[in-house]
């Protein structure tokens, strides 16, 4: 028997959004942003997680949305997108799911390809967006990224 999908979901606006739990290390209370030059238009800044350096990745300008600061009451999902620990932004953390294998939809079945979208399912309130975070940042975006990472490192010596 197939074990049930564990999800986080979120919001992001008015929009519901999900990561899967495998991806997902931790949810923090929104902290201190640093700037960080040269790095991707994507990414926000950085943080500091427990000594360690993580870039803060602005969700809302990757989904279209009105670009805003961080706010106090925002939370910081920590994953891991593509070998690298990163944070998102978002609104609130809504908690976790479970769907069956057969609740799940593929989004190219409802609308081909959708970019950063792997899959949607339903919820008591509404559909959410399963986000694939392996595909969120560009060859070229992840490139920018290493090379403002590696500057704050040497900036930090």
């Amino acid at each position: 028997m197939n074990q049930p999908t564990k999800l986080l979901v979120f919001r992001l606006n008015d929009r519901l959004c999900a990561l899967y739990l495998e991806q997902v290390l931790q949810v923090v209370h929104a902290v201190d942003v640093t700037p960080l030059p040269q790095a991707p238009e994507i990414v926000m800044g950085a943080i500091d997680l427990h000594g360690k350096v993580v870039p803060l990745l602005n969700i809302r300008r990757r989904f279209g949305f009105a670009d805003r600061g961080v706010s106090a009451d925002d939370q910081f999902i920590i994953a891991e997108a593509t070998n690298r620990i990163v944070a998102l932004a978002v609104d609130e953390v809504r908690g976790i799911v479970e769907r069956a294998a057969d609740q799940i939809v593929p989004a190219e079945d409802i609308a081909g390809a959708l970019e950063h979208v792997d899959s949607i399912i339903q919820l008591e309130d509404g559909l959410a967006l399963i986000h694939d975070l392996g595909k969120f940042l560009s060859l070229e975006e992840r490139r920018e990224l290493e090379n403002a990472m590696a500057g704050e490192a040497s900036d930090a010596r």
